[in-house]
């Protein structure tokens, strides 16, 4: 699997954010992470997440995520 950095895709990033859980990349209304290997993700990692992209690309603008997934890793199920 490709990450992103290593898309031609990259070139058109906003701005990259780093958590001690993985790496979040903001485009023009989309998100893309990448978590790291063996993280529990829950709703407390995704608030940072989404925080993070109202801050980047607004409030006002509809956003897409998708999860870059090469690393294996699982999801709170309640979350």
């Amino acid at each position: 699997m490709q990450r992103v950095k290593e898309t031609a895709f990259f070139k058109n990033i906003w701005e990259i954010r780093e958590y001690e859980f993985g790496v979040f990349y903001f485009f023009e209304n989309l998100v893309i992470s990448e978590i790291n290997e063996g993280v529990l993700f829950g709703w407390e990692m995704a608030t940072k997440a989404v925080d993070a992209a109202y801050e980047i690309i607004g409030r006002e603008n509809p956003i897409a995520y998708i999860s870059n997934r090469v690393n294996s890793y699982s999801v709170v199920p309640t979350d």
